[in-house]
């Protein structure tokens, strides 16, 4: 477990100076442009490869998987980076966890470099190292994989048996190694719980499961929605493409990377690729309105918060000073 925290520093090192490559202003205006070209390119040539024929809109699955599904993950989002904390030893708040769980959201579907960077700045904001904190990112990133190829490898089952195993053994390996990072991070705290480390894990592991059911019921209702053609199982493996795609450094975000591996995964149970590819692309221009009015809504929020706690810090330290009482006459 003691080499386990220089081994998982190390790899954040490694991941800063991958990502450093592109935030440089030049280096962020190529991969910008190139991000840019492969979203617009495998987009149209995924509108090119539908079948000939008018589309039928289902509207009530558009607006389920951006007014009910959006609000959902940024939720989940926000439980999972409480669930981070939690591992370090924070409690952290919901309205606290809340705008750093909309950037997380934002960056998932905006060419915006950082989310990762973020939740470890806050985390060390609620007292963590940076070490620690960047471990405990990857321990939640390592869940997070190990749950998108658990779900994907219940769904490859009917058809993919041998992928299937493939996927599950990944997904069994990538957990083990989170819980690990999770067990070394615990033990380093004095005011641990017997038996926390295996409680922290399962629920960390258990958030990512659940938001990879949600990311995926949402691809469907894009399927659906937009009657692209697909099917529900091609829409559960979508997911994994956030994961994969995440750990490219050159694409913000997994701009345009993101849709070309959908279209791939999308494959592997019979789908068109173009069903898979469009699926996550229209994913992202259905969010984007919702996400728009709910970070409106929490900035608002947020900012009358600290109005609010503004004036009591303020008003504790007002002191009332009485002007001296007139001398008595007959006193003097």
């Amino acid at each position: 477990m003691d080499r386990l925290q220089p081994l998982l520093r190390r790899a954040a090192e490694v991941l800063d100076r991958i990502s450093a490559r592109t935030e440089t202003p030049r280096g962020r205006k190529i991969s910008m442009v190139v991000s840019a070209v492969v979203f617009v390119v495998a987009m149209a040539l995924g509108i090119k490869a539908l079948p000939a024929g008018d589309r039928e809109l289902q509207w009530w699955a558009i607006l389920l998987t951006s007014v009910v599904g959006v609000p959902l993950l940024i939720g989940l989002n926000a439980l999972e980076y409480t669930a981070s904390g939690a591992v370090l030893g924070h409690k952290i708040r919901l309205r606290v966890a809340l705008p750093i769980a909309i950037y997380a959201r934002a960056a998932n579907l905006l060419p915006l470099p950082g989310s990762a960077l973020v939740r470890m700045q806050g985390l060390k904001r609620e007292g963590s190292t940076y070490g620690r904190a960047a471990s405990a990112t990857l321990a939640t990133a390592l869940f997070w994989l190990g749950g998108s190829l658990l779900v994907g490898a219940v769904v490859l089952v009917p058809v993919r048996p041998w992928l299937a195993l493939l996927f599950g053994a990944g997904g069994v390996v990538a957990s083990l190694v989170g819980h690990t990072a999770v067990r070394s991070l615990v033990a380093r705290r004095e005011d641990a719980a017997p038996g926390e480390a295996l409680r922290r894990s399962a629920v960390l592991l258990g958030v990512e499961i659940l938001m990879v059911i949600v990311r995926g019921v949402r691809f469907w209702l894009v399927m659906v929605g937009f009657d692209i053609g697909g099917s529900f199982a091609g829409a559960m493996l979508l997911p994994l493409a956030g994961v994969l795609s995440s750990a490219i450094g050159f694409f913000p975000s997994g701009f345009g990377i993101r849709e070309v591996i959908s279209g791939a995964l999308s494959r592997l149970v019979g789908d068109p690729a173009s069903s898979g590819l469009l699926a996550s692309g229209l994913d992202r221009l259905v969010s984007l309105p919702v996400m728009a009015v709910i970070a409106l809504i929490v900035g608002v929020m947020g900012r009358r918060d600290v109005e609010a706690e503004a004036e009591v810090v303020a008003g504790e330290h007002v002191v009332d000073v009485e002007p001296d009482p007139a001398p008595d006459p007959e006193s003097v």
